[in-house]
């Protein structure tokens, strides 16, 4: 019996002790890694992620988890033998010493016609030998705010606007009249006239004969001039929509603009509250084309040379006639009860003839800010104009275009400038 209840309680200690040898076993085997990793959910091979990841790295490294700096990290040198090399900032380009840099302030001692090259070129000697800056003869052609279509002689060009403003005192003092002004010019700088070479072309007016284009849609501005009768060619005319009744005709049309009498083709004309307005009000139908085509050919019309655009604020002025334009505008906020605002534009296009004051020569009104076109026609004194404007404000809507011609007959007496 003894030997019996031994036995037992052998046998029960040899299963606890395998128990015990099996728990650890399993203990040091949960220690180690797999061979071959879990794939978790969220985490499954092959899947792209909806935000970028970091880039992979191999079994048994770290991600780094560091925020990447805001600031550009610096390059190491690349030891490949085909690396390229860093790129250079381009050196700023310097101005010559007989050019005018971009933006400078200028000090201006007089202007010629182009013919007066040799006298343009005797004033600049005799700035210099003055004992002021050495000046210099230039085309004003080059820059931006200077009377188009003449010489004139600058002296000193720097950035400081007190030191040309002691230079034109300095030069009064000797009895040599100038003034000064910022030289805008259209490049980064503007070199020297030296010989007749140096002068470009003077431009002349197209010799083909100006044809419409094949659209069937007319465009506004103006498009040709006439030398026969000094007219030029437009598309003008106004179309509104919620305009008090009675106000006249409206619509659009080509027409031959002059100085005073004008010839109009009609594309569409109706009057509001009367007749409504056609869908396609600047459709050109072939027999106007066949009308307006017989009238362009017997009119001699040519294509206008290039323009110049204005906007709010612009001055242009012209050597030969000495006229000068200036576009203003007057704005002004509306704001109704309603919580509808626009703003309001009162446009003014003026003129001034040599010393006299400036006089308006067209004005019209608007919601939006604009810009109008010029045309010089070379070799006479007219001038062409063209502008459009929009109107969208409570209860009216629309848009309109004018165009006009200016003589500058009386202006062309007007004398060069020696200074101001």
């Amino acid at each position: 019996m003894r030997i019996g209840k031994s036995r037992l309680a052998t046998r029960h200690l040899g299963v606890a002790c395998a128990l015990f040898a099996l728990i650890a076993w399993m203990t040091a085997c949960n220690a180690k890694p797999s061979s071959s990793p879990k794939t978790t959910p969220d985490k499954v091979q092959g899947k792209q992620s909806a935000t970028p990841s970091a880039p992979a790295t191999k079994m048994g490294t770290q991600t780094p988890t560091k925020r990447p700096n805001a600031t550009k990290p610096v390059a190491s040198p690349s030891k490949s033998p085909t690396a390229t090399p860093p790129r250079k900032t381009p050196a700023k380009p310097t101005t010559p010493a007989n050019a005018v840099k971009i933006g400078a302030w200028c000090t201006v001692y007089g202007s010629y016609a182009y013919d007066k090259l040799k006298t343009a070129q005797a004033r600049a000697r005799k700035i210099t030998a003055a004992g002021l800056v050495k000046a210099h003869v230039f085309d004003t052609r080059s820059f931006l705010n200077l009377p188009i279509g003449e010489l004139v002689v600058i002296g000193l060009t720097v950035d400081d606007r007190n030191a040309v403003r002691a230079e034109v005192e300095k030069a009064k003092r000797k009895k040599l009249r100038g003034y000064h002004k910022r030289c805008r010019t259209g490049s980064f700088h503007v070199p020297s006239i030296r010989t007749a070479k140096d002068i470009l072309p003077q431009p002349t007016m197209p010799k083909t004969p100006f044809k419409l284009t094949t659209g069937s849609q007319a465009e506004v501005g103006c498009f040709a001039w006439s030398p026969k009768l000094h007219t030029a060619l437009c598309v003008v005319g106004d179309a509104h929509l919620g305009t008090v009744i009675g106000e006249g005709e409206q619509g659009w049309s080509f027409r031959s603009v002059g100085v005073t009498a004008t010839k109009a083709f009609v594309i569409s004309k109706w009057t509001p509250g009367k007749t409504p307005a056609p869908d396609d009000a600047k459709r050109i139908t072939p027999k106007l084309r066949q009308t307006l085509g017989s009238f362009i050919a017997k009119q001699g019309f040519v294509s206008l040379p290039e323009s110049h655009d204005m906007v709010r604020g612009d001055q242009l002025a012209f050597a030969s006639p000495r006229i000068r334009f200036r576009f203003t505008q007057t704005k002004a906020h509306v704001k109704q009860p309603t919580g509808n605002s626009w703003t309001d534009y009162a446009n003014v296009l003026e003129m001034k003839c040599g010393k006299e004051p400036y006089k308006p020569i067209k004005e019209w009104e608007s919601t939006s800010s604009g810009e109008v076109t010029v045309w010089r026609v070379p070799g006479s004194g007219y001038f062409v104009f063209a502008g459009s404007y929009e109107i969208g404000r409570e209860g009216e809507i629309g848009e309109g275009s004018w165009a006009k011609v200016v003589a500058g007959k009386a202006c062309v007496g007007g004398e060069n400038e020696p200074g101001h």
